[in-house]
C-alpha cells in the first residue's frame, strides 16, 4: 500500500517540475534567476531545484531502509485506522496470525483474531480516544494459524498521529513469548520439586553463591547446625569459627579446611568429619562433603555443601580408641553425644 504522506511528496515534486517546464517555454534563460517580492535576494532556481531533488533521494533512501527494517524485524508490527483497519501489516505478525498480508490489508481486527479482539477492546479504546500508550502488554490466546492451540505474547500499542497531532489509528508492535513462557513454567516446576526435595531429605544441605553467601539451606542442615541470623550474613569462615568445630582427636578445625572454603577455590572435597560441641555439652558428629557449581561458561556459580549426621557412627569409633588405651576408670572420659536432625 502506498505510503500518503510519500504521494503527497511525490505530488508536489511533480507540479514544481511541470511549473518549471512552463517557465522556462515563456522566460527562457532568465527563469535561472527568480527575485524574491523584495527583489532584493536573486534565488537560482535550478539549486532550489536540485536542493529539493537532494532531500527528494535522502527521503527515498531513509524510506527504503524503514521499508526493509519493517521487513526484517523478528518482531510483529501493524498499522490500524480508528476502525481498527489493518493499514500496514509485516510479515512477521502476519505469519504470526497465520494469513498473508494482503489477506490483513482493509480487514479489522476482529475479522482476523476474533479470539483476541474483544480482549484488547479496552486498550484500542484508551489509544484512540485518550491517546494513551500500552507497553509489555502480555495476551494469551489462539490465532488462525493454530486455532487449537494456546499461545503468548506480549505488545505495545501507541497512538498513530498525523502531522497536526490528531490521533488517526494505532501502532502495534507484537513479540511471541510462548515458548519463554513454557521455559519459565517448567523452571518454575523444577524449582518447586528442588525445594521440596531438599526440604525431605534426612541430610542437612546448604546452597551458597560464589561470594560464600547462603543463598538457601534445608531445615535438616538448621537443626544441625543452628545458625543465627548474624552468623548466615557473616563469611564463610567467620561463619562456621562461631560454632567452634573441632576435629574427631579434639583439636580445633583448622579454618583454612573448611569444605564450602574448599569448595570455593574450585575443588570437591568429600566426607571430612567435623565435631560440633553443642549447647548442652554432647558433641555432633558429621561428615561433610562439598562440591564448586559452574555456569555452562565455567564461571563458578557457588557450592553445595552437604552434611550427614554421624554421631553414633563417631562416638563408637572414638570409644573404641579409647577403650583400647591403658587408662584406668578413673581416668576414662566419660562420653556424652546426640542423634540431631
Amino acid at each position: 500500500m502506498t505510503d500518503p504522506r510519500q504521494a503527497h511528496i511525490d505530488t508536489l515534486l511533480q507540479r514544481l517540475r511541470e511549473t518549471t517546464v512552463e517557465l522556462r517555454a515563456e522566460l527562457g534563460s532568465e527563469v535561472d534567476m527568480v527575485l524574491e517580492p523584495t527583489g532584493a535576494t536573486p534565488v537560482l532556481l535550478h539549486d532550489t531545484y536540485r536542493t529539493l531533488q537532494e532531500s527528494e533521494a535522502r527521503y527515498h533512501a531513509l524510506y527504503a531502509e524503514m521499508e526493509e527494517l519493517y521487513r526484517v524485524t523478528p518482531i510483529g508490527l501493524c498499522a490500524l485506522d480508528r476502525e481498527l483497519r489493518f493499514v500496514r501489516i509485516n510479515e512477521r505478525l502476519a505469519a504470526i496470525n497465520g494469513l498473508s498480508v494482503e489477506a490483513h490489508l482493509g480487514h479489522r481486527v476482529a475479522e482476523i483474531v476474533p479470539n483476541l479482539a474483544a480482549e484488547l477492546q479496552p486498550i484500542y479504546r484508551a489509544v484512540l480516544e485518550r491517546g494513551e500508550s500500552f507497553f509489555d502488554v502480555e495476551i494469551h490466546g489462539k490465532t488462525p494459524k493454530e486455532p487449537d492451540r494456546e499461545r503468548d505474547w506480549t505488545a505495545n500499542y501507541v497512538p498513530r498521529r498525523n502531522t497536526t497531532g490528531e490521533v488517526i489509528g494505532l501502532l502495534v508492535a507484537v513479540q511471541e513469548i510462548t515458548e519463554r513462557k513454557q521455559v519459565d513454567e517448567e523452571r518454575e516446576r523444577l524449582l518447586a520439586e528442588q525445594y521440596a526435595t531438599l526440604n525431605a531429605v534426612a541430610d542437612g544441605l546448604i546452597i551458597y553463591n560464589a561470594r560464600g553467601e547462603i543463598v538457601r539451606i534445608n531445615p535438616a542442615a538448621d537443626a544441625m547446625l543452628h545458625f543465627t541470623a548474624a552468623q548466615r550474613r557473616a563469611s564463610v569462615q567467620e561463619r562456621w569459627a562461631s560454632l567452634r568445630m573441632q576435629l574427631p582427636d579434639g583439636t580445633p578445625f583448622p579454618l583454612a579446611e573448611i569444605p564450602a572454603s574448599i569448595a570455593l577455590r574450585g575443588q570437591t572435597v568429600l566426607g571430612k568429619v567435623l565435631v560440633f560441641p553443642q549447647p548442652d555439652g554432647t558433641l555432633l558428629w558429621v561428615s561433610a562433603s562439598a562440591a564448586p557449581v559452574y555456569t555452562a561458561h565455567g564461571d563458578l556459580l557457588g557450592v553445595v555443601s552437604t552434611f550427614t549426621d554421624i554421631t553414633a557412627c563417631g562416638l563408637s569409633h572414638f570409644s573404641s580408641r579409647v577403650s583400647a588405651l591403658p587408662l584406668s576408670p578413673e581416668q576414662r572420659p566419660v562420653m556424652k553425644g546426640t542423634m540431631a536432625g
